[in-house]
């Protein structure tokens, strides 16, 4: 994503929900230092709510703010609803590409589950697909930050190993056959709700033996 937007004013980060779009263009806007979030997911009524968004970034920017003091990155959270709305789509678009006349370094990210349609262009769209297998049962093992119990390999329906120690590759090509890990299809948002769900079932032991 910074690759992307060295390159194109306007990013649209794209997926299923739980992918990891809003993690991934904060991360990257807190990396380039200067960002300035907006999310629009619980938007009703719509025409109102958005006008009070675009009003406050424009607030935010500052009427007399030298465009050069902006931030590097605006992000635009959950724009789902620009499917549905033309109207709506079109104002936001000619707000984004107002501001971008006003100050042409300026970054745009839009997170959405489909690509938007632009008239203006759209600048990039790059797409967040599921992790591997591999790599949710890695992400796993580090969320879990443990090592695995006999009551873990139980609640993902998987034997326990047969040899007592093993390097995290070799536990990870281990655990992704668990029809348990595998049901998260790779989400990492699901993942991290095994990671719960695991982490529950150890407190729960804990507090009554």
């Amino acid at each position: 994503l910074v690759r992307a937007i060295q390159t194109h004013p306007v990013v649209t980060v794209t997926g299923p929900e739980g992918i990891g779009k809003t993690q991934l263009a904060l991360a990257t806007a807190w990396f380039l230092d200067r960002v300035l979030h907006d999310t629009a997911a619980s938007c009703s009524p719509l025409d109102q709510v958005w006008a009070r968004h675009v009003a406050g970034i424009a607030s935010a920017l500052g009427t007399t703010l030298l465009p050069e003091l902006w931030p590097s990155v605006i992000i635009l959270d959950g724009c789902d609803v620009l499917h549905t709305h033309c109207v709506l789509r079109e104002y936001v678009q000619d707000f984004v590409w107002g501001l971008l006349g006003r100050q042409p370094l300026l970054r745009v990210v839009l997170t959405v589950r489909t690509p938007l349609m632009w008239t203006h262009g759209g600048g990039c769209t790059m797409p967040l697909g599921p992790l591997a297998m591999t790599d949710a049962a890695k992400l796993l093992q580090k969320s879990l930050n443990r090592p695995f119990t006999a009551a873990d390999y139980q609640a993902l329906e998987l034997a326990i190993p047969p040899a007592s120690s093993m390097s995290s590759d070799a536990m990870a090509t281990w655990v992704q056959t668990s029809r348990v890990v595998q049901a998260t299809r790779g989400i990492p948002s699901q993942v991290l709700a095994l990671v719960d769900r695991l982490k529950f079932h150890e407190s729960t032991q804990t507090t009554h033996p």
